[in-house]
């Protein structure tokens, strides 16, 4: 489903193979994908989104597989909490409740950011993937992969059940914020790690730092 503004899901659609929605696309902003507290979208692949904006007030039903948000070039993408900061594509903590039944959900956003204001996805992985990621409010989910190739910025806790990925040009942890990985791996890949004390990283199966450190101010350090 292709359209150069907004697609709006109305009723109950329902496919057995891969499933696109493609608003915008034209990238000049002006599309997003709507699907109505009436609507439903039932696919037991894969559905990928591709749009300027999203509202998503209806059911995501029997998708075990794959669920890919992905914005033009430039757009920058909000994710979780109850509001953005003027992300055009802002789909919020409600919306990502009602995707219960995915396996894991990624966001794209090839040549912009994504804020992260608040994220709980419990016994599901997350997929971020743009030129910068900040973290501004705190995330719960089974695992985490974050790709940055300018850097991420993490303001609040992270916690995931199973592993837990940065790799970037630079990850930069405010004080006293928690990474911890329960069971899982944590991996820090990125050209320059920096965090201001406390540092807490704690992982089940193990750290692995790939990166200079450096640790600034007064205070513990515990991994």
């Amino acid at each position: 489903v292709s359209s150069r503004g907004d697609v709006l899901v109305g009723a109950a659609v329902s496919s057995t193979a891969v499933l696109n929605f493609v608003a915008d696309a034209d990238c000049d902003g002006a599309g997003e994908l709507v699907v109505s507290a009436v609507g439903s979208v039932e696919t037991p692949v894969d559905l990928v989104v591709h749009s300027a904006g999203v509202r998503w007030n209806g059911e995501l039903k029997a998708s075990t597989q794959a669920v890919t948000f992905r914005v033009c070039d430039g757009l920058s993408m909000g994710v979780g909490g109850s509001s953005s900061s003027g992300e055009a594509f802002h789909l919020a903590q409600s919306e990502i409740e009602a995707m219960a039944s995915t396996a894991h959900l990624t966001f794209e956003s090839a040549s912009g950011a994504i804020t992260v204001y608040a994220l709980t996805y419990a016994e599901k992985s997350v997929v971020l993937n743009a030129t910068s990621v900040s973290v501004v409010g705190a995330v719960d989910v089974d695992g985490l992969s974050t790709y940055a190739s300018a850097g991420v910025v993490v303001a609040a806790n992270m916690s995931t059940s199973g592993s837990m990925l940065f790799q970037s040009a630079s990850l930069d942890v405010e004080a006293g914020v928690w990474l911890t990985s329960v069971d899982g791996t944590l991996n820090l890949a990125a050209g320059a790690i920096q965090s201001a004390s406390p540092a807490w990283w704690l992982a089940g199966d193990g750290i692995v730092v790939e990166g200079p450190v450096d640790i600034s101010g007064e205070g513990v350090w515990a991994v």
